[in-house]
């Protein structure tokens, strides 16, 4: 079995990202939300990947493009907002303690965390 060096996970957060805006916690404390809730897709996803390290990109679409070739939503017109990286070893031994720390306001030891965008404003 070969393993490839990132595997990249992508999370359309659009209804996570909205209910946060509506809420008006788009501060810190809604990305560390939307961090915690990307540690649990990282620990549910990792195990089944072959690769060294997995990145998950966190991003939204304001408007929810339709692709008129798919009929479906596309990620033509996504924002993204977060990028989580980490050893694909660490993850599930480590993703209670990075919410943990998520939670506590500290950085995860073990999980590259970068903010990339930004919120929607609020009309």
């Amino acid at each position: 079995m070969r393993t490839a060096p990132v595997a990249t996970l992508v999370w359309d957060a659009s209804p996570a990202v909205g209910d946060l805006v509506v809420a008006r916690r788009t501060s810190d404390d809604g990305l560390r939300a939307l961090e915690s809730d990307g540690v649990s897709i990282l620990a549910a996803r990792a195990q089944r990947l072959h690769a060294n390290r997995v990145e998950l990109r966190i991003q939204y679409s304001a408007t929810g493009v339709v692709g008129a070739a798919y009929q479906a939503s596309t990620f033509a017109n996504a924002t993204q907002l977060l990028v989580l990286t980490a050893p694909r070893t660490l993850i599930a031994a480590r993703a209670r303690a990075w919410q943990a720390a998520i939670a506590a306001h500290r950085a995860p030891d073990g999980l590259a965390v970068r903010v990339v965008g930004a919120f929607p404003q609020a009309q």
